[in-house]
């Protein structure tokens, strides 16, 4: 899954903080996920059908990770 490593680490230093987050630490990871999401954005609107196939493939990569949790 594109960027999980970003998002886990966002999610636990919400949800499960060792110590508490800077605000330097957190605005610089979710600045650098909001550019790279525009830019995936970008690439996505160039290739026709290529949004259809990315939310297709995130849907099956969400039910995969809902039965393995299961």
């Amino acid at each position: 899954m594109v960027f999980v490593g970003e998002l886990h680490a966002v999610h636990d230093l919400l949800y499960r903080p060792q110590d508490t987050p800077e605000e330097a630490v957190l605005e610089a990871i979710l600045a650098g996920l909001a550019s790279v999401f525009r830019e995936f954005n970008e690439l996505l609107s160039v290739r026709p059908g290529a949004a259809r196939r990315a939310a297709a493939g995130a849907a099956r990569q969400r039910q995969r990770h809902v039965a393995a949790r299961a």
